[in-house]
């Protein structure tokens, strides 16, 4: 006989934005799945983001901080970010999603997942090759 747990799971377990414009809000899906026996309660929190990216974490087009799952259950959110228009080219982690669980009836142990963010914005201008032709007077 298995014996009672807490558990939180998050697909995909790393989030990686990419655009090659700027100005623009992005958005992925995750989905927060309770896999154990316990109703938990389930907080957010976006950790070393820069408020530049006005990072959200979204139900449909509400921001949420907290939601309390059921065992056997699961809910999709989108995680959006802004591309600020002075957003330096390259691939860079931007911070990390966090998410806390703890059982519902206050047993068990406060846990934690971390979702890294990561932005790739490619370069506006990509030489490849360059012809130069010399014209004889």
């Amino acid at each position: 006989m298995a014996s009672a747990a807490d558990k939180i799971e998050a697909s995909p377990s790393s989030l990686a934005f990419s655009t090659s414009e700027r100005n623009k809000t992005l958005s992925l899906d995750i989905e927060v799945s309770n896999t154990g026996d316990f109703t938990e309660n389930v907080s957010f929190a976006f950790e070393g983001v820069d408020s530049k990216y006005n990072a959200k974490l979204l139900d449909g087009t509400t921001s949420v901080t907290a939601f309390t799952p059921i065992p056997e259950s699961a809910k999709k959110f989108k995680v959006s970010i802004f591309v600020p228009k002075d957003e330096p080219s390259g691939k860079k982690d931007i911070g990390n999603l966090k998410v806390t669980f703890v059982r519902k009836d206050g047993g068990g142990s406060v846990q934690t997942l971390i979702i890294p963010l990561t932005l790739d914005v490619p370069s506006m201008l990509e030489i490849d090759k360059i012809v130069a032709r010399v014209k004889e007077k």
